[in-house]
């Protein structure tokens, strides 16, 4: 082996955001990175980007391996709003003693289609541990709810641990390359995600929220019954619910694993995929949730401008 591929290099990186409360300096405060890549030998690469559940996603990423890889990289973050724009480029030498694994993992902010942990039935026994007579008995008469029925994520008894529930899908967006020696790889990914605070989120200024309307008749009964109607209160500044993604990846000669779990409570919509590919594998996609919209005066995304 030529003794360049003896090289070690290490990159760590870390851009990780957390914005509590709208009393900041700058009434659109902001993060921006950028940064270029150019490394050849062994290497070790990890970074985080955003917080899960204070920029919209967090998105993980990590190169191990043997090889020669390029990278570019536009991060911009607001609060509740996240945007990433990725060129990985990559090849092994045939001569290496191994070969080069790229893993990046979107965990998104957003809340998923849930179901009933527990049947609340008419009787005169305890439900469960922890859930008296009456609140069963309410729950029933209201709802008639049985384990996994699904349910509104954000109805009261669920914000509050009252009724128990399980997510449907994991809110993950995921993809691992691997590629031998003598190959290469490409991921290419621009991704959009914002989730701004609810009704579960009562610390935070009204203009940033959103709320179920209540002055529809039923409006905690729509994920129930077909034939109620919800609405939704917002905020002037409330930054949306959202996830957009354009991802190209590519081996050619190695394997691919692709995990894609994401689910939206209110049209009860989602999609779950599991990939695994040893060889040669191309995958090309565009993926759009649009959940719930922006307030009429949400920070301005121009500069988020990624498709």
């Amino acid at each position: 082996m030529r003794s360049k591929y003896f090289l070690y290099i290490a990159l760590v990186a870390l851009l990780a955001i957390i914005i509590t409360g709208p009393a900041l300096a700058s009434d659109n405060p902001r993060i921006e990175y950028t940064a270029d890549y150019d490394a050849k030998g062994r290497i070790d690469f990890e970074r985080v980007i955003g917080h899960e559940c204070y920029t919209g996603a967090e998105k993980t990423q990590t190169i191990k391996g043997y090889g020669d890889f390029t990278k570019s990289d536009e991060v911009k973050i607001y609060r509740h709003v996240v945007t990433h724009k990725d060129k990985t480029d990559w090849s092994v030498p045939e001569d290496a003693i191994g070969g080069l694994t790229v893993t990046t993992v979107i965990d998104l902010c957003a809340r998923p289609m849930s179901t009933a942990d527990h049947d609340y039935i008419e009787n005169d026994e305890l439900i469960y541990e922890g859930i008296d007579e009456a609140t069963a008995d309410f729950v029933y008469e209201r709802y008639g709810l049985r384990e996994g029925d699904i349910i509104n994520p954000y109805h009261p008894l669920v914000v509050d641990g009252t009724i128990e529930v399980s997510p449907k899908t994991e809110q993950v967006w995921a993809n691992q390359i691997r590629t031998v020696p003598g190959h290469e790889g490409t991921y290419h990914a621009d991704f959009i995600a914002a989730y701004g605070p609810g009704p579960y989120a009562p610390h935070y200024d009204e203009e940033f929220l959103w709320e179920l309307d209540k002055s529809k008749e039923g409006y905690e009964l729509w994920w129930h019954d077909d034939t109620k109607e919800f609405g939704v209160d917002y905020g002037d500044r409330y930054v949306g619910n959202y996830f957009d993604i354009e991802q190209y990846a590519y081996t050619s000669s190695g394997e691919m694993r692709r995990f894609i779990s994401v689910s939206e409570p209110f049209e009860k919509r989602f999609l779950e995929e599991a990939f695994l590919v040893t060889g040669t594998a191309e995958v090309e996609e565009a993926f759009s949730m649009d959940v719930l919209p922006p307030g009429p005066d949400a920070v301005p995304l121009e500069w988020y401008e990624l498709f």
